[in-house]
């Protein structure tokens, strides 16, 4: 379980409020941790790719089921990072869902806005887990593997 504190810096403010609580903890405990990641919220770009590579697993494993590749991707995928990247989503998740039936979980898929939650950087780890995790059970087409490599090259937008 990780413990610790999250800090929004949308300003030159912020920073300098981070700088100090990261030198307070610092004093405090000899050691700390920081870890950056783009926090703005998943890209248009990333949307389109995500619902390409939804579409490349639904016509290849599931008779062309978008919505069962889409929900099975958030359950088994999107969770785990929304659970690794927000504590309140971990906490919601833990606390309600968690101990439901596969099943029931796949349906709730529908209604809980899993990847919405996203910032660009989760959304990146997340086409990249699909991506991995279907390998060996899809063809990728060219396109998304291109798309998919430009993203990994910084192109977000």
């Amino acid at each position: 379980m990780k413990h610790g504190v999250y800090i929004v810096v949308d300003t030159a403010k912020d920073i300098e409020k981070a700088t100090e609580f990261v030198g307070e903890r610092l004093d405090k405990f000899g050691k700390v941790m920081v870890y950056a990641e783009d926090a703005r919220s998943r890209s248009v770009r990333q949307n389109k790719l995500m619902h390409a590579m939804y579409r490349t697993i639904a016509k290849q494993l599931y008779g062309n089921d978008v919505d069962h590749a889409k929900h099975e991707c958030k359950l088994t995928i999107g969770i785990k990072l929304l659970r690794d990247s927000d504590p309140q989503f971990k906490q919601f998740y833990d606390r309600n869902l968690r101990d439901w039936p596969h099943e029931k979980k796949l349906q709730a898929m529908e209604y809980l806005p899993v990847t919405r939650l996203f910032s660009v950087g989760v959304a990146y780890q997340y086409i990249e887990s699909i991506y991995d995790s279907y390998a060996d059970k899809v063809t990728w087409n060219t396109r998304i593997t291109n798309e998919k490599e430009s993203l990994a090259d910084g192109d977000n937008n």
